[in-house]
Order: C-alpha cells, then sequence, then structure tokens
C-alpha cells in the first residue's frame, strides 16, 4: 500500500487530506487539531515509507493559495483595526519577534544546531508556513531539505503547545469566545421575525378571513 502511494502522489495527497481531516475533528477534552492534523499524517506516512514526496508544484500551490485565503479573510479587519489598535498589535508583536529572535539565535548556539535547520525549527515553533518557505528560497538546493526538516520536527509541538495555553487560559481566566466575537462584530446578530395575525374588530376584513391558513 505505502509503495503504491509512493508512485501515485496525487492519491497519497487525497488520503492525507482526507484522514488528516477526519482526524482533526475529533474532539478529546474539548480540544481538536483540525486542520493541522493533516501535517501529522502526511508525517507519518513520511516516516512509514520516505519515498512518498509530492511535486515541487502542489507545494508551491498549496502555499500561494494558503497566503491567498489568509489574505481575503484577514485584509478587511486589518485596515479597519489598524486606525484603532491594530498599530499597537503590529508593534507589539514586532517587539515580541525581535526577543525571539534573540533568544531562538542563542538556543540554536547553545546546541549547537545547523543554522539552516535551526532557522527551520524558529519558523515551525512559529507555526509560520510562509516563513519556512522564505528560508527554503534563500538556502541552496543542496540545503533546501534541512529548513523543512527542522519546521516538520517545531511545529507539532508549537501547534499542540497553543492548543493546550488556549483552552487552559480560557478556563482559568473564564473567557467567553462567544461574547468576545459579538463584540469584535464577528458574529451577526441572530435574525428575528414577528408574524401579524388580523383578528376581528378590523374594518374591512370580514370574520371567515380573520385567520389566514397555517397561523397560529
Amino acid at each position: 500500500m505505502l509503495d503504491y502511494l509512493a508512485t501515485n502522489p496525487l492519491l497519497a495527497l487525497a488520503l492525507i487530506l482526507a484522514v488528516g481531516l477526519a482526524l482533526g475533528k475529533i474532539r478529546i477534552l474539548g480540544i481538536s487539531l483540525g486542520a493541522a492534523a493533516v501535517l501529522f499524517v502526511a508525517l507519518g506516512l513520511a516516516t512509514a515509507n520516505p519515498e512518498i514526496q509530492l511535486p515541487p508544484l502542489l507545494y508551491q500551490l498549496g502555499l500561494a493559495m494558503f497566503v491567498y485565503v489568509i489574505g481575503l479573510s484577514a485584509g478587511p479587519v486589518f485596515f479597519r483595526e489598524f486606525a484603532t489598535r491594530g498599530w499597537k498589535l503590529t508593534l507589539f508583536m514586532i517587539v515580541l519577534l525581535v526577543v525571539l529572535v534573540g533568544l531562538g539565535w542563542a538556543l540554536i548556539k547553545g546546541f549547537g544546531l545547523d543554522a539552516v535547520t535551526g532557522a527551520g525549527m524558529f519558523a515551525g515553533a512559529l507555526s509560520s508556513t510562509p516563513g519556512m518557505a522564505a528560508i527554503v528560497e534563500m538556502v541552496p538546493d543542496t540545503q533546501s531539505q534541512a529548513p523543512v526538516v527542522g519546521y516538520s520536527l517545531a511545529y507539532p509541538g508549537a501547534v499542540i503547545g497553543a492548543i493546550l495555553v488556549a483552552a487552559i487560559g480560557a478556563a482559568v481566566l473564564k473567557v467567553d469566545h462567544h461574547k468576545d466575537a459579538a463584540d469584535e462584530g464577528m458574529v451577526s446578530a441572530p435574525l428575528q421575525w414577528r408574524g401579524v395575525e388580523i383578528g376581528e374588530g378590523i374594518r374591512g376584513v370580514s370574520t371567515s378571513c380573520a385567520r389566514s391558513p397555517g397561523m397560529t
């Protein structure tokens, strides 16, 4: 079976997506991996048979579609919020990234890791797929696999850690996600309807047609 998937990369891709999305819907203690489960399935298959490889075109197309969808969904909110509090969040993220880069550099040097692999691990720790792609484009072809390996090693821990921190933090701080989303305008108000019954006493309406069929 694994050898057959190695010779049919499109079938392997469909299988990875189907199994990963199905596993991502499974909730354990109210927590699910979501689309990130696809990566774990891909890692498992690649470990079982390293010959399972996808064409580079699919990798580039998938990354382009990922960035495209993120831009479409976040674009209007980004420009609307940037004038109020968005610039503060952006400034905070820049400072945070500078601190993380310094910490990452110190850890890479301290553990004697290869710089390219360490850069891939840094992108994986931030779950930044575009960052990993940028690293791959910058390094020579002979080292193009190193950042991908580093990214794959760090990404699962980053996803699981972020989910646990968010879940535990929300429980401790008693965060109401639905209320917060409604306050931010991300949840539309429920539709309301009102029925009007025409009854007796209205001039020009006979008693026989005072109640329309089907009205209660």
